[in-house]
């Protein structure tokens, strides 16, 4: 708990910084951006909410530590919660139940809201209110099935989650940043490339020596090669800076 990389070795530290940056192509993240009224507001939205995102996970990660500290013996799963009902009085108590609800609930509604626009607008182009409304459904049900599959886990949704939307969006959504629009990665070759490499994850995974790498760098080799092939086709066989 005191140490940098605690029981962890230095590759498994790194699949989850990785599944960190994944939040570059969270579409929570996108549907706030282009909500903003210009894009000056967008930036600094995303530089003030960034400054409040470090200060909530120090005072979590510090509570935590406390928590462990005083309580060694409980589950990490609570000790947190155990801490706080421990140690705040009965107002601040009440107080804080009623923020973790209203984080859990607020939370719900955005991703919930997200993902039935994503389902009914951005893949299927229907702006109508039914269709939303069915999109709604089907991404309440897979959540639901979601949790029941995972049995409440939540280090290992974000972990196997992260990895698929760290190989499939990251590598082929920041090089179509940066890259020219004489070579740029054209819709299909995306597609294939983040199909490709989440295939790739899945195969090593079932794979009897997933054992020894995890998943992600593998996933993250074949996207890193099928960009590199989409550029080379798309420059007509030329290097990218010839």
């Amino acid at each position: 708990h005191l140490t940098l990389l605690g029981e962890q070795g230095l590759l498994t530290a790194l699949v989850w910084g990785v599944i960190a940056l994944s939040t570059l192509v969270d579409p929570n993240f996108y549907q706030r951006v282009f909500a903003a009224r210009s894009s000056t507001v967008a930036r600094w939205g995303i530089v003030i909410t960034t400054c409040i995102w470090i200060t909530f996970d120090i005072f979590v990660v510090t509570g935590a530590l406390y928590a462990r500290a005083v309580l060694p013996d409980v589950s990490s799963n609570n000790a947190y919660l155990v801490y706080a009902l421990n140690l705040l009085p009965s107002g601040i108590k009440g107080l804080l139940l009623a923020g973790i609800c209203a984080t859990i609930l607020s939370t719900l509604d955005s991703y919930l809201f997200v993902a039935a626009n994503s389902l009914a607008f951005d893949l299927g182009g229907h702006r109508h209110r039914r269709a939303h409304i069915i999109s709604l459904l089907i991404s309440a049900v897979v959540t639901l099935l979601l949790a029941q599959l995972f049995a409440g886990n939540i280090p290992k949704v974000w972990k196997l989650l992260g990895t698929y939307s760290a190989v499939g969006l990251l590598l082929p959504i920041l090089c179509g940043y940066f890259g020219s629009s004489a070579n740029k990665i054209k819709d299909r070759q995306f597609v294939a490339i983040s199909i490709s490499s989440m295939l790739a994850t899945t195969v090593w995974k079932l794979s009897p020596t997933s054992h020894y790498l995890d998943g992600l760098y593998i996933g993250l080799t074949v996207s890193g090669l099928g960009i590199g092939i989409a550029y080379w086709v798309n420059s007509g066989g030329r290097s990218p800076t010839s």
